[in-house]
C-alpha cells in the first residue's frame, strides 16, 4: 500500500514538474528608482499559484499564494531581513555607482552581439502587455554618458513594436539614475532558462553580474 502511495505522489509531482515547465508564466514588474532609493514589486503566475517578492524598507518580502474557487489561500509570507545594519551616505552610494557604472560600459560594449541575440530571443519567446521604462541617466562624464546611452537605445530600440515603450534621458553635467518601470510579458519557463543559458556562456556578461552584485 505504501508503494502504492509513493508511485502517486511521484507521478503527480513528475506531472507538476513538467506543467511548470511547459505552462505559461505571467509575469509583472514595478520597479522604481531615485538616486539608489528604490522599491520594486514582482509578481509571476502560474497555473493557479501566484509568486510575489516585493521590497519593504530595503527587506525582502516573499509571498507565495494558491488561487482556487476564486479564493486566495496563503502559503508562504515571508520576509528576508536585510544584513545591511549601517547605511552607507548618499554621496558614497553615488560615488560607487558611478564607479560600477565606469567599469561596466566596456563589458556591455564588448557583449553587443550576445545582447543583441538575447533581445531577438525576447522577440520571439515573449508576449508583452503595454510596457514602458521611463529612464534618466547621467554620469558627470559627458561623453560616457552619451555613449551608454547609445548603447541602451540600440538595445531596446526592437521592443518598440512589441508594446515595450523605452524612453531614455540623458542627463547632461549630473550624475544621477532615476527609473519608472512597468513591465508585462508571458514566457515560458524553458524559455527562461535558455536565456539564463547564453548569460551563463559569456564571460563579460557573467562579470557585469559580479561587478553590479558587488
Amino acid at each position: 500500500m505504501l508503494f502504492e502511495i509513493l508511485v502517486i505522489l511521484l507521478i503527480i509531482i513528475v506531472v507538476l514538474f513538467f506543467l511548470l515547465f511547459f505552462k505559461t508564466w505571467h509575469l509583472h514588474i514595478n520597479f522604481k528608482n531615485d538616486n539608489l532609493d528604490y522599491d520594486y514589486d514582482i509578481k509571476i503566475i502560474v497555473l493557479n499559484l501566484f509568486f510575489i517578492v516585493k521590497s519593504i524598507e530595503k527587506n525582502i518580502n516573499l509571498i507565495i499564494q494558491l488561487s482556487i474557487f476564486n479564493k486566495d489561500i496563503s502559503l508562504v509570507n515571508y520576509t528576508f531581513i536585510s544584513n545591511n545594519s549601517k547605511k552607507p551616505e548618499k554621496d558614497e552610494d553615488n560615488t560607487e555607482f558611478l564607479s560600477k557604472i565606469k567599469e561596466s560600459y566596456p563589458l556591455l560594449n564588448e557583449s553587443k552581439k550576445e545582447l543583441y541575440g538575447i533581445i531577438k530571443l525576447l522577440l520571439k519567446i515573449c508576449k508583452f502587455e503595454e510596457s514602458y521604462a521611463i529612464i534618466n541617466l547621467g554620469l558627470s562624464d559627458n561623453n560616457l554618458t552619451i555613449k551608454f546611452c547609445n548603447l541602451l537605445w540600440a538595445l531596446f530600440a526592437p521592443l518598440y513594436p512589441l508594446n515595450f515603450r523605452v524612453v531614455l534621458t540623458p542627463e547632461i553635467n549630473q550624475m544621477t539614475l532615476k527609473s519608472d518601470m512597468n513591465i508585462k510579458f508571458d514566457m515560458l519557463f524553458f524559455n527562461f532558462l535558455r536565456i539564463f543559458w547564453i548569460i551563463l556562456k559569456n564571460k563579460n556578461l557573467r562579470k557585469l553580474i559580479v561587478l553590479l552584485r558587488s
